[in-house]
């Protein structure tokens, strides 16, 4: 799917909780360092984002593993923000579970 601009878009859709909270940060980052959100839309109880189309760049494997580690630096540099104050995510690993704890 194209915009009007000629710009590719993307489609990503799958059920709750996640696409919610996947959209809440994707909108916090506003397409630095991550795909920009055009849209999210509702449809029968199955979230369906639509994206900016990911084009691919250098793969990690063709350089150093130098360069390799100021890429990524760079990218976590770009996604490490603070979250916006109505962006309420759950705290880190809170629907992980643990091993030995029943689910």
């Amino acid at each position: 799917m194209t915009r009007r601009d000629g710009r590719w878009l993307s489609r990503s859709r799958g059920g709750t909780p996640k696409p919610p909270r996947e959209a809440a940060g994707l909108r916090a980052w506003d397409g630095n360092g991550a795909v920009q959100l055009h849209a999210v839309m509702d449809l029968a109880g199955t979230a369906v984002l639509l994206l900016e189309r990911c084009e691919p760049g250098t793969p990690l494997t063709d350089v150093t593993e130098e360069d390799q580690d100021g890429m990524v630096a760079g990218l976590l540099h770009r996604l490490w923000i603070e979250p916006p104050p109505r962006l309420r995510l759950p705290a880190t690993g809170a629907d992980v579970p643990v091993v030995g704890r029943p689910v």
